[in-house]
C-alpha cells in the first residue's frame, strides 16, 4: 500500500475530476473487505453478508476497488464473465433491487492492470497492479434503507476497498 501522502495525494483528484469523496479513516487505506466463499480449510469464514445501513438515503454508491483475485482477463471466456459480486438495495418502502457486478465489466484482476468497461483505472493507490472506482445506479431514486454485498460461489475473490453513495 502507497504511503499517506499517495493516499492524500490521490483521494482529492477523484473528487476534482469526478466529484467523488471516498472516506477513509486518517486517509489510510484499511478494513479492507473480501468476502471468500470456499476458503482453505480451517480460516475463519464470515457466514452473513456485509450489510450497511444507509438511513433513508437518496443517492447512487460509488465503490473503490473494482478488482478481484483471479480477475478478468485471467482463466476462460467463461471465468471471465462470472458475476463478481451482488449488490442488494434495500428500499425504504420494503421493496429490494438486486444489481450484479461482472468480472470483466466492474472488475478485473488486482495484479494487473487491465481495462474493463464498467470501471475506471483510480491511480496512484497502489504500489502493484491496480484499483477501480465506478459509480452503481438503482433504476429508482427512492430512499436507500441499507444496502448488502454478496459475493458468489465461483473463482473470484472480490475486494471494496471503500464505499460512499452521494448523488
Amino acid at each position: 500500500m502507497p504511503g499517506r501522502q499517495a493516499v492524500e495525494a490521490s483521494l482529492p483528484a477523484l473528487r476534482r475530476e469526478r466529484g467523488i469523496d471516498f472516506v477513509t479513516a486518517n486517509g489510510e487505506m484499511q478494513n479492507v473487505l473480501v468476502y471468500v466463499e470456499n476458503a482453505p480449510a480451517g480460516a475463519p469464514k464470515p457466514t452473513t453478508p456485509a450489510v450497511l445501513d444507509q438511513h433513508g438515503c437518496r443517492y447512487m454508491p460509488h465503490v473503490l476497488g473494482g478488482v478481484a483475485g483471479w480477475g478478468h482477463p485471467c482463466g476462460d471466456a467463461a471465468q471471465q464473465s462470472a458475476p463478481a459480486a451482488k449488490l442488494v438495495f434495500h428500499f425504504d418502502n420494503g421493496q429490494t433491487e438486486d444489481v450484479v457486478l461482472h468480472n470483466g465489466n466492474q472488475f478485473a484482476d488486482y495484479a494487473q492492470l487491465a481495462e474493463v468497461p464498467g470501471s475506471t483505472l483510480a491511480t496512484n493507490l497502489v504500489n502493484a497492479g491496480q484499483l477501480r472506482w465506478f459509480t452503481v445506479e438503482p433504476t429508482g431514486r427512492r430512499p436507500i434503507a441499507k444496502l448488502t454485498l454478496e459475493s458468489f460461489t465461483n473463482h473470484l475473490a472480490p475486494v471494496f476497498v471503500a464505499l460512499t453513495v452521494q448523488e
